[in-house]
């Protein structure tokens, strides 16, 4: 069997294409294509409407966050209680986060728009969209557990717990599993992804 017929062989019954024109011409062959699809494209649909909105809206709040802790940190009460040789570092990575993770908004917009066309581009923007995102979401949350166990360690009146570097070391497990297992699902449904 030839690869394309291998490609292929995944629909029931493969649907005509169309005649594309435009953009909604490619969304309205792409909503055919899901239709006709014989794998469960539900998680799709939840990515595509839920899982990117959310990943948006989480990004921004923490992005937000970031720029706050950074002026934050010049206050003279963080000054005082706060590890100084930790504090210049603390800056550095909220300024970098900020930035990474406002980057995340649009890339949700950008990912909301490919997965209603379901393009080979679109696969090769998803693929991206994953792994940079999870990246994003370890780092973010496993090094600001780890800066607060540095910025406050030793302190007085300050207890560090061990749970702190316990979620953060849970962090990036869960989104390496999650980054996994998305592009596990998406590889299985990549035949979607046509012209």
């Amino acid at each position: 069997m030839s690869k394309a017929k291998r490609k292929n062989s995944s629909y029931k019954n493969e649907p005509k294409k169309p005649v594309i024109n435009s953009r909604s011409d490619r969304m309205r062959y792409a909503n055919q294509k899901l239709y006709d699809y014989p794998l469960s494209v539900i998680w799709l649909r939840i990515f595509k409407t839920v899982i990117t909105v959310l990943q948006a809206v989480m990004s921004g709040y923490s992005a937000i966050v970031c720029v706050v802790s950074v002026f934050a940190s010049f206050s003279d009460e963080v000054q005082k209680q706060a590890n100084a040789a930790a504090i210049s570092g603390f800056i550095a990575y909220n300024i970098v986060m900020s930035v990474l993770l406002a980057a995340v908004v649009p890339l949700c917009v950008i990912m909301f728009r490919q997965l209603s066309e379901l393009t080979p581009k679109s696969y090769g923007f998803l693929k991206f969209f994953l792994i940079y995102t999870s990246c994003v979401n370890a780092v973010s949350t496993s090094a600001s557990e780890l800066f607060r166990f540095v910025l406050f360690s030793g302190v007085d009146g300050y207890e560090v717990s061990i749970t702190n570097i316990l979620f953060a070391i849970f962090s990036v497990v869960f989104m390496a599993v999650w980054l996994i297992l998305n592009l596990r699902y998406f590889k299985n449904r990549r035949s979607l992804f046509s012209d």
